[in-house]
Protein backbone atom coordinates (compact mmCIF):
# COMPACT_ATOMS: atom_id res chain seq x y z
CA UNK A 1 0.00 0.00 0.00
CA UNK A 2 1.05 3.62 -0.50
CA UNK A 3 -0.73 6.83 0.51
CA UNK A 4 0.14 10.37 -0.60
CA UNK A 5 1.31 12.58 2.28
CA UNK A 6 1.76 16.31 2.78
CA UNK A 7 4.80 16.28 5.04
CA UNK A 8 8.09 14.72 3.95
CA UNK A 9 9.73 12.59 6.62
CA UNK A 10 12.21 9.71 6.92
CA UNK A 11 10.66 6.46 5.76
CA UNK A 12 8.50 8.02 3.07
CA UNK A 13 8.82 7.20 -0.59
CA UNK A 14 9.51 9.86 -3.18
CA UNK A 15 8.12 8.93 -6.58
CA UNK A 16 9.48 10.99 -9.45
CA UNK A 17 6.86 12.70 -11.55
CA UNK A 18 6.04 10.77 -14.73
CA UNK A 19 4.48 13.87 -16.28
CA UNK A 20 7.58 15.93 -16.90
CA UNK A 21 11.24 15.28 -17.52
CA UNK A 22 13.04 17.21 -14.80
CA UNK A 23 16.41 15.57 -14.28
CA UNK A 24 19.57 15.93 -16.38
CA UNK A 25 23.28 15.17 -16.23
CA UNK A 26 24.30 13.04 -13.26
CA UNK A 27 20.77 13.47 -11.86
CA UNK A 28 19.29 11.63 -14.87
CA UNK A 29 19.33 8.46 -12.73
CA UNK A 30 16.45 10.02 -10.76
CA UNK A 31 14.11 9.96 -13.78
CA UNK A 32 11.32 7.41 -13.14
CA UNK A 33 12.79 6.56 -9.74
CA UNK A 34 11.30 5.66 -6.38
CA UNK A 35 13.43 6.84 -3.44
CA UNK A 36 13.22 5.68 0.16
CA UNK A 37 14.07 8.73 2.27
CA UNK A 38 16.25 7.68 5.22
CA UNK A 39 17.26 11.12 6.51
CA UNK A 40 15.47 14.47 6.39
CA UNK A 41 16.07 17.57 8.45
CA UNK A 42 17.63 21.01 8.70
CA UNK A 43 20.97 19.71 7.37
CA UNK A 44 19.42 18.17 4.24
CA UNK A 45 18.00 14.85 3.11
CA UNK A 46 19.23 11.52 1.78
CA UNK A 47 17.90 8.18 0.65
CA UNK A 48 18.18 5.28 -1.77
CA UNK A 49 16.56 4.58 -5.12
CA UNK A 50 14.74 1.30 -4.53
CA UNK A 51 13.76 0.48 -8.12
CA UNK A 52 17.19 0.34 -9.82
CA UNK A 53 18.56 -3.22 -9.63
CA UNK A 54 21.98 -3.67 -11.22
CA UNK A 55 23.51 -6.74 -12.84
CA UNK A 56 25.73 -7.14 -9.76
CA UNK A 57 25.38 -8.98 -6.49
CA UNK A 58 26.83 -7.74 -3.20
CA UNK A 59 29.71 -10.24 -3.52
CA UNK A 60 30.76 -8.65 -6.82
CA UNK A 61 31.67 -5.37 -5.11
CA UNK A 62 32.71 -6.33 -1.57
CA UNK A 63 33.96 -9.37 0.30
CA UNK A 64 33.14 -7.76 3.68
CA UNK A 65 29.57 -9.15 3.69
CA UNK A 66 29.96 -12.88 2.97
CA UNK A 67 26.47 -13.79 4.23
CA UNK A 68 24.99 -11.48 1.58
CA UNK A 69 27.23 -12.24 -1.42
CA UNK A 70 24.27 -13.46 -3.51
CA UNK A 71 21.94 -10.57 -2.64
CA UNK A 72 21.16 -8.31 -5.60
CA UNK A 73 22.82 -4.91 -5.54
CA UNK A 74 20.79 -1.80 -6.33
CA UNK A 75 21.95 1.56 -7.66
CA UNK A 76 20.98 3.77 -4.73
CA UNK A 77 21.56 7.12 -6.39
CA UNK A 78 23.92 9.52 -8.07
CA UNK A 79 26.29 10.23 -5.19
CA UNK A 80 29.31 8.11 -4.32
CA UNK A 81 32.68 7.11 -5.67
CA UNK A 82 32.41 4.36 -8.26
CA UNK A 83 31.15 0.82 -8.00
CA UNK A 84 33.83 -0.40 -5.56
CA UNK A 85 32.64 1.47 -2.52
CA UNK A 86 30.93 0.40 0.65
CA UNK A 87 27.35 -0.74 0.39
CA UNK A 88 24.38 0.21 2.57
CA UNK A 89 21.30 -1.79 3.49
CA UNK A 90 17.66 -1.32 4.34
CA UNK A 91 15.60 -3.97 6.09
CA UNK A 92 12.82 -4.71 8.54
CA UNK A 93 14.88 -6.47 11.24
CA UNK A 94 14.58 -4.69 14.61
CA UNK A 95 17.35 -4.64 17.18
CA UNK A 96 20.41 -4.65 14.92
CA UNK A 97 23.45 -2.85 16.31
CA UNK A 98 24.31 0.27 14.32
CA UNK A 99 20.94 0.29 12.55
CA UNK A 100 18.63 3.30 12.53
CA UNK A 101 14.86 3.05 12.40
CA UNK A 102 13.79 5.49 9.71
CA UNK A 103 10.07 4.83 10.22
CA UNK A 104 7.84 2.16 11.72
CA UNK A 105 9.54 -1.14 10.91
CA UNK A 106 11.94 0.21 8.26
CA UNK A 107 15.64 0.27 9.23
CA UNK A 108 18.85 1.48 7.64
CA UNK A 109 22.30 -0.03 8.32
CA UNK A 110 23.52 -2.64 10.78
CA UNK A 111 24.92 -4.99 8.12
CA UNK A 112 27.69 -6.43 10.29
CA UNK A 113 25.30 -7.49 13.05
CA UNK A 114 22.92 -8.75 10.36
CA UNK A 115 25.59 -11.20 9.17
CA UNK A 116 25.75 -12.65 12.66
CA UNK A 117 21.97 -13.07 12.82
CA UNK A 118 21.86 -14.71 9.40
CA UNK A 119 24.65 -17.13 10.34
CA UNK A 120 22.73 -18.00 13.54
CA UNK A 121 19.50 -18.55 11.59
CA UNK A 122 17.74 -15.62 13.32
CA UNK A 123 17.33 -13.67 10.06
CA UNK A 124 17.44 -14.47 6.36
CA UNK A 125 19.69 -12.85 3.77
CA UNK A 126 16.63 -12.07 1.62
CA UNK A 127 15.36 -9.76 4.38
CA UNK A 128 17.99 -7.17 3.38
CA UNK A 129 18.32 -4.93 0.34
CA UNK A 130 21.74 -3.50 -0.54
CA UNK A 131 22.69 -0.31 -2.38
CA UNK A 132 25.79 1.36 -3.68
CA UNK A 133 25.64 5.13 -3.98
CA UNK A 134 22.79 7.24 -2.62
CA UNK A 135 20.68 10.32 -3.31
CA UNK A 136 21.12 13.53 -1.30
CA UNK A 137 19.69 17.02 -1.20
CA UNK A 138 21.02 20.22 0.37
CA UNK A 139 18.86 21.97 2.99
CA UNK A 140 15.61 23.10 1.34
CA UNK A 141 16.45 21.50 -2.03
CA UNK A 142 14.07 18.55 -1.70
CA UNK A 143 11.20 20.79 -0.59
CA UNK A 144 11.80 23.01 -3.64
CA UNK A 145 11.80 19.97 -5.96
CA UNK A 146 8.53 18.76 -4.43
CA UNK A 147 6.99 22.24 -4.87
CA UNK A 148 8.03 22.27 -8.53
CA UNK A 149 6.41 18.88 -9.14
CA UNK A 150 9.49 16.67 -9.35
CA UNK A 151 8.39 14.33 -6.55
CA UNK A 152 5.24 12.92 -5.04
CA UNK A 153 5.82 11.91 -1.38
CA UNK A 154 4.06 8.73 -0.20
CA UNK A 155 3.73 6.86 3.07
CA UNK A 156 4.37 3.20 2.40
CA UNK A 157 4.81 -0.23 3.94
CA UNK A 158 7.97 -2.25 4.48
CA UNK A 159 6.61 -4.90 2.12
CA UNK A 160 6.47 -2.41 -0.73
CA UNK A 161 9.93 -1.04 0.07
CA UNK A 162 11.56 -4.49 0.04
CA UNK A 163 9.47 -5.93 -2.80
Amino acid sequence: WAVEIDEVQPGCLLVSSPETFRFAGSRLVLDQSVVLLVRHGASGSSGFIINRPTQYNVGDVTKKLPMFEQNPLYLGGDIGEGVYMSVSSIHGVPGLRNATEVSDGIYYGGSEHAMQLVSEGKAEAKDFRFFFKYVAWAPGQLEAEIQSGCWCPLRSSLDLVLQ
